[in-house]
């Protein structure tokens, strides 16, 4: 709901900056004639507006109303007053013309048609924001008294690939004679004042529905983009980091296992087969690790001769030998071994695992070699990994 309201939040910004005002003012409502006067031209629109003309016609034509406004009519229905009036135009060398524009400021001078191209108005220009503001002054006097009203001068400008029109405010000019002198004096508190600006209508489609469908497309894209990436990388497969393999001794690993067995106390509960199972199988195992024999398939004969070649204490090989022997007739021969030969082949495994471990200096060798091979796999995984992203960044760009 708060991305809704600040996606509302901004298009209402962007459509309230989207509108064009345009205004003309006027420095003096009153004047008489021949003296200077100034329209001042004033536009304001967003940066993406391009102004492609301005129609200045109305300055100049008709319709220009010419009524009197004097309270006394004996000036202007006295023929030779107003014959002094046309003798003071000439003396003054006043053209004779209802309004004449005396310079267009930054502004190009137009041809015939009033026209100006959007390129021929050079405006006073400043930037408010996402607003620029635009001026121009006018300099024009009136040839003819009466109340003069200008209509709106228009401007054309295109906006998101449409042509637009827009209109400025009317004006009434009122104009006196500087010969009538007995007449009401031009008091301008007496005109009405200048209308307001009045703002471009908005056109629902163009300044709405389709500033709003392509706002709500750009969310869907950007949202669609990001789902997209999201859910690859969740495809992605993950490369698992083994843990660290613990390293124990072997010695370690069998002692501790023979301890076990004493505990569980199988012989001594009748379960002769279960005890010499698991000891001999204890011992195969430390074989195995401690000697890297293959113990737990090869038969007894095979093992005995393998110890043979290990060079180990004569009855120490003999003990063994003779562990496993009693043991394979117990599990395989159905055998009933006296009782003390129970105890007795466990204190032998024992002793034979403790004067057969590696020496210290040689366990911790082999501790070190297991780390660096882990570590050096760690970094291969790693390095697989860093290929794989560059992969798929270079697949997706």
């Amino acid at each position: 709901m708060r991305i809704f309201y600040f996606s509302l939040f901004i298009f209402l910004v962007e459509f309230s900056s989207a509108q064009v005002a345009f205004s003309v003012e006027v420095l003096n409502d009153s004047m008489q004639i021949g003296d200077v006067n100034f329209y001042r031209f004033k536009l304001t629109h967003p940066e993406n507006i391009t102004i492609r003309s301005i129609d200045i016609k109305p300055l100049q034509t008709d319709p220009l109303t010419t009524t009197r406004f004097y309270q006394d009519t004996s000036f202007t229905n006295n023929p030779q007053k107003m014959a002094q009036l046309e003798e003071y135009f000439i003396q003054q060398g006043f053209s004779r013309e209802v309004m004449e524009v005396q310079e267009y400021g930054n502004w190009s001078d137009p041809d015939e048609s009033m026209m100006l191209i959007g390129s021929e108005a050079n405006w006073i220009s400043q930037k408010n924001g996402n607003q620029i503001l635009k001026e121009n002054d006018i300099q024009f006097t009136f040839w003819e008294e009466g109340i003069h009203k200008i209509l709106p001068p228009k401007i054309e400008y295109e906006q998101n690939g449409s042509l637009r029109t827009i209109s400025s405010n009317e004006i009434e000019i009122r104009v006196g004679s500087p010969l009538a002198q007995e007449s009401t004096p031009i008091d301008s508190m007496t005109v009405e004042p200048i209308k307001n600006v009045r703002e471009e209508p908005i056109d629902f489609i163009q300044d709405i529905l389709i500033p709003a469908c392509l706002f709500i497309l750009g969310f869907l894209v950007i949202g669609g983009i990001i789902y997209f990436f999201v859910k690859r990388r969740k495809n992605d497969p993950k490369v698992e980091i083994p843990k660290p393999t613990e390293f124990i001794p072997a010695n370690v690993i069998a002692s501790n296992q023979l301890e076990e067995l004493k505990e569980k106390q199988l012989w001594q509960n009748g379960d002769i087969k279960s005890y010499q199972s698991e000891l001999t199988h204890i011992i195969r195992t430390y074989l195995e690790n401690r000697y890297k024999i293959n113990a737990l398939e090869n038969t007894t004969n095979q093992i005995g001769l393998n110890l043979k070649k290990l060079n180990l204490n004569e009855s120490l090989r003999v003990d063994v030998q003779n562990i496993l022997q009693v043991a394979d007739l117990v599990k395989f021969a159905k055998a009933e071994p006296a009782v003390n030969i129970h105890e007795q082949f466990m204190m032998k495994a024992i002793e034979f695992v403790r004067l057969t471990k590696k020496s210290d200096a040689k366990i911790q060798e082999e501790k070190e070699a297991l780390e660096a091979e882990y570590q050096k796999l760690l970094e291969t995984l790693k390095s697989s990994e860093k290929n794989k992203i560059s992969k798929n960044n270079n697949n997706s760009k």
